[in-house]
């Protein structure tokens, strides 16, 4: 098979009904953390029942295993996988879309047996790396778009994946949140196609909501395309701070476009780790994996919140984080993961 590049992501899936077979499937990029003041975006602030699936974006490779890349990735994923449930790991892959690094790069027919979905990234179609002005992620060509510019545009993009052997049902069309701005040599020249003499700053899409995404979201069914993925989550205006049209405009308006309606939808509750360390009898002491901690415990029957206590997992009636597991007596303290409180009805950690 041809030389493939592939972007290393983990992609967790969502069991909630969503009442709608189409994806929107949402990447989170682990520097997100590292923007100042209102920018700065952890997992705590993604909204689970707003995209179909997540992606952790970036693990890296060594010695033909997944590792982390950021000091914190450790941390950073066990809260971001606690925003979804897997039924079972899913193989994708974020694919080019100019045409020359498709051709060069993928053997198109052979590589769709063996992904679920194959996201087309069509953005970054044109920017200041062409001397000129041009739509980040545009549907149609322009008028102007001659030669090889004609192929930049999500129809032309989308479609040739199609025709040369990808199942429309898995090529998820990408959608930016984020736009390109330049800076003109000439002010007044300010049209498609303008002279520019280096990049601007990089800033929020101008079409964040509203009628751009309704209408290529329209496209993309008509066009029987699997749905939507959006790079990046971050980068949507999360607070609804900047372009005062609520929290996650440009994705809440795709979801809605690809009638993902999630009434029903919540975070699935965290499966509570089990004890891996036996507890110690008599009047030591003994400790849980996780994040709980050991207190002190007896022979069955013994002293302590668990004396008497049947074994299992008790709410502490002190503190909704925290969780007493009674095991032959014993008395072990555990903790929720931050965020959560634990949930009797089902013995697990809940939102």
């Amino acid at each position: 098979m041809a030389k493939l590049t592939l972007l290393t992501g983990l992609l967790l899936v969502l069991t909630a009904g969503i009442g709608s077979a189409y994806h929107l499937t949402c990447y989170f990029t682990n520097w997100a953390q590292y923007r100042p003041g209102l920018g700065r975006f952890t997992p705590d602030d993604i909204d689970p029942c707003l995209c179909t699936h997540l992606i952790y974006a970036f693990a890296g490779m060594r010695n033909n295993e997944i590792t982390t890349i950021e000091w914190n990735d450790v941390t950073l994923y066990r809260a971001f996988n606690g925003l979804k449930n897997k039924p079972r790991l899913m193989v994708t892959a974020a694919v080019a879309g100019g045409i020359s690094n498709i051709q060069a790069g993928y053997e198109i027919p052979q590589l769709s047996q063996y992904l679920d979905y194959i996201h087309v990234m069509t953005y970054d179609l044109h920017g200041s790396w062409e001397g000129y002005t041009g739509e980040n992620s545009p549907l149609y060509k322009y008028p102007t778009d001659t030669g090889s510019n004609a192929y930049l545009n999500v129809d032309y993009v989308m479609n040739y994946w199609k025709d040369n052997g990808a199942p429309a049902e898995k090529l998820i069309v990408g959608f930016p949140s984020y736009g390109h701005t330049f800076i003109l040599s000439n002010p007044s020249n300010h049209g498609i196609g303008a002279p520019i003499t280096g990049p601007g700053p990089a800033g929020p899409y101008t079409r964040q909501s509203g009628f751009w995404a309704y209408y290529e979201a329209d496209w993309l069914k008509k066009n029987n395309f699997g749905g939507a993925m959006v790079w990046a989550i971050d980068l949507d205006d999360f607070t609804g701070t900047f372009c005062n049209q609520g929290k996650f405009p440009l994705t809440t308006t795709l979801k809605d476009a690809l009638g993902l309606q999630s009434e029903s939808c919540k975070a699935p509750a965290q499966p509570i780790a089990p004890i891996t360390e036996a507890p110690s009898t008599g009047g030591g002491s003994g400790s849980g994996s996780g994040s709980g901690s050991g207190s002190s415990g007896s022979s069955p029957g013994g002293s302590g919140f668990c004396a008497n206590r049947a074994s299992g997992l008790y709410p502490d009636p002190t503190d909704k984080n925290a969780f007493y597991n009674c095991v032959n007596g014993h008395t072990f303290i555990q903790h929720c993961q931050s965020g959560l409180v634990f949930d009797a009805s089902c013995s697990c950690c809940n939102w």
